[in-house]
């Protein structure tokens, strides 16, 4: 099974970032560095060079289905992560948090690089107009329902120009524009790219040592809530996907979307705008990485996707 042997290679990589953070390779004072090297080099190269692959291009048509299963996809998580806190009872300041930890997973450092591993780079073009709407999604929505302080629109946009929104918007006219390119320019971007998933997959690996193991194993409500959102809602969620969507890559993207787990950004924001839930995002993230090698595959093979 071709999900079940990326995860595996990804888990390899997590422990070579372990072991790399435990012989003072990966250090604290670098290991920031090493994350702005993948958020702002390694994945636009990674985006960008696939749209360069890229053999089919889609119609308007196709774009818009694709924009609209999102759309879909999008707002099952948004209503599934707003009930679950509320039922689960965190709470009050941690709401917001567990709210976006629910529908902002890895999609970019982990999704993306799996979606190429098993379905190719015309997958990653359908994975790489996922990130518009998402990010977006994620600061306007996600950062004020976070933060117990209201943000001003000139901060909101200023997040909004990152180098991951500015790849896909170069990979989008790249794509649709079909604009040739030079060979040269292509292997470099290729090459660059590829550091993508071994340096995301070592810096999770190597962050795991922060995290306070023994309380992550012992919380029940946290080891409940993993198990709900990493096994059982992304379930129902795909399944109501396949009664709409037939396209294979579209569906293959949901399930990478749905199933992987929270993205290292909710962190980031929670140490910014909400402190009290920073401690409990680190362990939701280390919790559901640490997980997503077995409950991935699983979900695939229970819903067929």
């Amino acid at each position: 099974m071709l999900i079940l042997g990326q995860m595996v290679v990804f888990f390899l990589m997590i422990f070579a970032g372990a072991l790399a953070r435990r012989y003072d390779i990966i250090i604290p004072n670098n290991q920031e560095q090493f994350s702005s090297l993948i958020v702002n080099i390694a994945c636009p190269c990674l985006i960008i060079s696939a749209a360069m692959h890229a053999e089919e291009h889609m119609e308007l048509i196709q774009v818009v289905e694709t924009y609209t299963a999102y759309g879909l996809l999008l707002g099952m998580m948004c209503a599934v992560g707003f009930l679950l806190p509320l039922i689960l009872r965190f709470r009050g300041r941690l709401r917001g948090a567990v709210n976006l930890s629910f529908w902002f997973n890895n999609s970019l450092f982990m999704g993306l690089p799996l979606v190429q591993g098993v379905y190719g780079d015309q997958a990653v073009v359908y994975m790489t107009l996922f990130f518009i709407p998402v990010n977006l999604l994620f600061f306007i929505y996600g950062v004020s329902s976070i933060s117990i302080h209201k943000r001003r629109g000139a901060d909101l946009i200023r997040m909004l120009i990152n180098p991951g929104i500015v790849a896909s918007l170069i990979a989008c006219v790249i794509y649709f524009a079909e604009v040739p390119t030079n060979p040269l320019i292509m292997q470099a971007f290729t090459m660059i790219g590829a550091l993508t998933a071994p340096l995301a997959m070592m810096m999770i690996g190597a962050s795991l040592r922060d995290i306070h193991v023994r309380h992550m194993l012992t919380d029940r409500k946290l080891l409940l809530y993993t198990f709900l959102k990493a096994v059982v809602l992304p379930i129902p969620l795909l399944i109501v996907m396949k009664m709409f969507v037939t396209n294979p890559y579209i569906l293959g993207c949901s399930l990478v979307i749905v199933a992987a787990p929270t993205g290292g950004m909710v962190a980031m924001v929670a140490l910014l705008y909400n402190k009290v839930a920073y401690p409990l995002m680190t362990e939701i993230i280390a919790l559901s990485t640490m997980i997503s090698v077995a409950t991935i595959p699983l979900v695939s093979v229970l819903t067929g996707i």
